[in-house]
């Protein structure tokens, strides 16, 4: 509603590249007023206009010089983190052995910022940007400031004048932001041509993006699962012409969001292709014991108590098999520092060697571990493919927005003294053992056969949609 009244407004403001930029915007408001987000005031919010200015301006210098790999119709996919090409470079294995389309890995955010990225070809968005569309982004950015206050001056009576000023603020940042990220996603489509555009995000601001800037082009779009998907609220507006999803537990979560069931597709987990044969495991074969702890970014329900309380959970399940190891791993998408912080702010039990480890895959601490503790982390999967048992640490009075310990993928805690006594519980090998294999009972439903076959669903998607793509625009 609150988007809907700028459109009518003022619709050039949202309009940008042939695309809507309208639905990105959306998802940044709705995720301000879902986890309460305070924009920037004072100083903070005048180095936030002047850098949003300064990025503008490095951007349209940057399109100058064109630094585009040549590459013939390519398959771009959309990289954020990391450990998304993983998944990619399995799936690019399968494209090469049918002779599909070659695969780019565009990356954006924290992926290109790594010094250390690594998989399939891969060029960091910048790359890409095209100077025949720098008057356009000149333009976009110069109207915003003087323009959106007048197009959102509804919202002091739809919302109240409290909320549509913070809102208000909120799009301030957003937008610009927006229109550079849009400036950079057309550059790369019209520098690439791509017969099909991809991503790992069905909830943020590459998931409305991107489908609007490949429609917009003429170009399929499809978005490949990096986790299960749960939040139908965060997905409702996603506008992929196919969503690949790993099970059916997913694919109701899309449906209940809004999407039409034949633009869902059931593919399983590309990125646990590589462990559907490992079990057994060699579980329990570290001494001494090591406990992986699964940390999440903040967002939604996973609030900063949330995330604590977790972590305590994890320190008292390691302390009750002391002499142990405890393995903190990050989440890929976290503020640098953010568990760190929790870390150095918690218990030091004397028996218990605590380290937060990022440079290991979560594979590899999980091999061989004794126990896995989180909240609601995908990481319960990978544990029980693996053999690791799981702790899911729920903090009384947060709904469980996933299930996993009601469906048995994990021995469900609500604070850490019953974690203490999960772990404690979980020393019998025949716990253990019943308890992952419960666990792994339950995978199909959410990722979809551990067949290993994941991979090759995908590349042949893929195929499916860049071949349509190609032979209707020839």
């Amino acid at each position: 509603m609150a988007v809907g009244s700028v459109r009518d407004h003022d619709p050039s403001l949202l309009a940008a590249f042939g695309a809507d930029l309208g639905d990105a915007l959306e998802q940044q408001l709705f995720f301000a007023l879902r986890d309460g987000r305070s924009p920037a005031v004072g100083a903070p919010r005048v180095r936030a206009q002047l850098g949003s200015v300064l990025r503008t301006l490095a951007a349209a210098a940057a399109a100058v010089v064109p630094r585009a790999p040549r590459v013939n119709r390519p398959i771009v996919v959309l990289v954020r983190e990391r450990v998304h090409l993983e998944a990619l470079r399995s799936i690019e294995r399968e494209l090469a052995a049918r002779r599909g389309p070659p695969l780019l890995a565009v990356l954006v955010g924290r992926a290109a910022r790594s010094r250390h990225t690594e998989g399939p070809r891969s060029v960091p968005l910048e790359r890409l940007l095209h100077p025949a569309l720098v008057p356009e982004l000149l333009r976009l950015q110069a109207r915003l400031p003087g323009r959106l206050r007048a197009a959102t001056r509804a919202w002091d009576d739809t919302l109240g004048p409290g909320d549509a000023e913070r809102l208000r603020r909120v799009a301030s940042e957003e937008l610009p932001r927006i229109g550079l990220a849009a400036f950079a996603l057309a550059s790369a489509i019209r520098r690439l041509h791509p017969s099909l555009v991809g991503g790992f995000d069905e909830v943020g601001t590459w998931a409305r993006l991107a489908p609007a800037l490949a429609r917009a082009h003429a170009t399929a779009s499809l978005d490949i699962p990096h986790a299960e998907a749960a939040d139908a609220e965060a997905i409702r507006g996603a506008g992929y012409d196919r969503m690949a999803v790993y099970g059916p537990r997913a694919a109701g979560v899309l449906r209940a969001a809004g999407i039409p069931p034949e633009r869902i597709v059931e593919v399983g987990a590309p990125r646990f292709d590589a462990l559907s044969t490992r079990y057994p495991a060699s579980a329990s074969a570290v001494a001494p014991p090591r406990v992986v702890f699964a940390a999440q970014y903040l967002a939604g329900g996973m609030t900063t108590d949330a995330l604590r309380l977790s972590y305590l959970g994890a320190v008292a399940a390691a302390e009750r098999l002391a002499p142990s190891d405890l393995i903190v791993r990050p989440h890929p998408a976290e503020p640098p520092g953010t568990i760190a912080a929790v870390v150095a702010e918690g218990p030091r039990p004397e028996l218990v060697r605590i380290e937060v480890e990022s440079s290991r895959s979560l594979h590899e601490l999980l091999d061989g571990a004794r126990l896995l503790v989180t909240a609601w982390s995908n990481s319960v999967f990978e544990a029980a493919l693996l053999g690791v048992p799981a702790i899911a640490i729920i903090p009384a009075g947060v709904t469980d927005p996933v299930r996993f310990a009601a469906e048995k993928l994990a021995v469900g805690v609500a604070t850490p003294e019953q974690a203490a006594d999960a772990a404690d519980r979980l020393r019998d090998p025949a716990e253990q053992f019943a308890v992952v294999e419960q666990a792994r009972a339950a995978l199909a439903q959410h990722i979809g056969p551990p067949d290993g076959l994941a991979s090759s669903r995908v590349a042949v998607l893929m195929i499916t949609m860049a071949t349509r793509h190609t032979e209707g625009a020839a």
